[in-house]
């Protein structure tokens, strides 16, 4: 295993404002654990963090924390809420520009790394000239550097393309969902210069998991998921390296985000990054093909179906 960077790791920053969470109970990070989490980032040269004005009071701690630890060390990405339904074209531009202007306000910064539209389907609707117009205006006035969307599915984002530029384009990515990759989406994008951030390199938590803690739902999959464990242990990996490693490998990825829980569980991935996957095609066979399954906001309704 040779030794690499962690440059491609994204702190997350949902729990830090809400409490989040599937693989247990959903947890917020008290601030003075968020704290020391963003010295570990430092320590190890993570500078990237993803936030998102839905995330609760997140951007409020992050702006509390960056004050007492160098503002100016960390790029930030934010996402704006989605368009409300009935909204006014004529607004937009100026909603944006105030959500923005407040994002920065709380998280006492200047300006922003990236700004992306929480609902990727708001730039390919009726509003889309009107909401890429709003999103160039933000770059024009200085106020983010990068415009783009937080994606679900390879139509979205092909959708979105058709209509306008996206600077960065975040999508879920890891072992169990390869769908991006091998339907070539991640190097379309790519060939458009397009920066590329992946989320949900865990499965929030269920890729790491023994059989005996999943939920029921995951049944389907337990073939994918034998395979992973017969894998890791074959290649002498933790689930948490191979999750990692697999996902670090792939040339396309500019940025893994991933959400913590303390300062312990952060440098315990930033020492599993510290290996390259060298097996990569191994791992191929131990995607998911259950698309209902590699969608979290499924995830509560398939549990209270098993209930009833």
């Amino acid at each position: 295993m040779a030794h690499v960077q962690v440059s491609k790791i994204s702190l997350g920053t949902v729990n830090f404002g809400i409490p989040y969470g599937a693989a247990g109970d959903k947890y917020q990070v008290p601030e003075r654990e968020v704290e020391k989490i963003l010295a570990a980032a430092l320590e190890y040269g993570v500078d990237h963090l993803d936030t998102a004005i839905g995330y609760g009071i997140a951007q409020d701690v992050l702006g509390r924390v960056l004050s007492s630890i160098g503002k100016d060390k960390f790029r930030i990405t934010s996402k704006l809420l989605p368009i409300p339904e009935g909204d006014a074209s004529s607004t937009i531009r100026q909603k944006f520009i105030e959500a923005i202007e407040e994002s920065c306000k709380r998280l006492k910064v200047d300006s922003l790394d990236g700004c992306l539209l929480h609902r990727a389907t708001d730039a390919s609707g009726e509003m889309a000239d009107t909401v890429f117009d709003a999103l160039n205006v933000l770059k024009h006035r200085g106020l983010v550097k990068k415009i783009g969307i937080s994606a679900y599915t390879e139509g979205e984002i092909r959708a979105a393309l058709s209509r306008g530029a996206l600077d960065v384009v975040q999508v879920p990515f890891s072992i169990a969902d390869q769908r991006l990759l091998k339907s070539k989406t991640l190097d379309l994008l790519k060939s458009g210069g397009t920066e590329i951030h992946v989320r949900s390199v865990f499965m929030q938590g269920i890729l790491l998991q023994d059989q005996t803690e999943r939920s029921p739902i995951f049944e389907p999959e337990e073939l994918a998921l034998r395979n992973l464990a017969i894998c890791c242990r074959q290649n002498n990996l933790t689930p948490l390296q191979a999750c990692l490693g697999f996902a670090m490998q792939v040339k396309q990825i500019d940025q893994l985000v991933l959400g913590v829980q303390s300062a312990e569980q952060f440098y315990q991935i930033l020492q599993a990054a510290q290996v390259s996957l060298n097996v990569a095609q191994h791992f191929v066979a131990c995607d998911w093909k259950d698309e209902k399954l590699l969608n979290p906001a499924n995830w509560d309704l398939m549990k209270a179906d098993l209930i009833s």
